[in-house]
Order: C-alpha cells, then structure tokens, then sequence
C-alpha cells in the first residue's frame, strides 16, 4: 500500500472504503478527499467512477478523468472538484483516486 493510500484509509476510516491495494471513496465524501489531498500537496492524476452490486466492483467508463497531463497540483485540484461537480447526483458512484505521493 502506497503512502497516500495508507493515510487516506487512516483519515477517513469510517468513510474509506478499501478494496484490495485500492481505497474507495462514495461520491457524498469525495470533496472532502480533494480538500485532504491538497492540504498534502499530493496531486490528482486521475479519478476514476466505479459501482458496486455488493459482491463486485466494476468501472464505469464513461467516468473516467485523466489530470496527468495537468501541469500544477494547484490545477489538478480545481480539475477534479470540477470533474465531481459534473458526476454529482449518482450516488451509487464510488470513486478512485490516483495520487501523485511524496513515494512517486
């Protein structure tokens, strides 16, 4: 488990919701991750949607953000506020964040 998978889950225990090496986030809670990730300065390169029946987790491709291309952390934030913003209301959405740590 990487470093910013390990504080995110230690952050957020009640809200994290872990899944292999992977953390998930529901949509309700997402905002407040960007906030703990910026607080960090540990860039967003990517989000991720994802659902969920109960036994398995599957992807949602059309909700899929790539920031990696993105050239400040300051922009990768306000990227992904705007990204959540656009998927609000699904709020069977689970989300994956992928995190440029102080390891990377």
């Amino acid at each position: 488990m990487d470093e910013s998978t390990a504080a995110l889950k230690a952050a957020f225990p009640a809200e994290a919701l872990p899944h292999g090496d992977s953390v998930y986030f529901r949509m309700s809670d997402a905002k407040r991750v960007v906030a703990f990730l910026e607080s960090r300065g540990w860039p967003i390169l990517g989000l991720e949607g994802l659902h969920t029946d109960g036994q398995a987790i599957y992807p949602d491709f059309d909700r899929i953000a790539d920031f990696s291309g993105i050239e400040t952390a300051a922009d990768s934030f306000a990227s992904a506020r705007l990204i959540l913003d656009m998927w609000d209301g699904d709020d069977s959405l689970l989300i994956d964040f992928t995190v440029q740590d102080d390891e990377d």
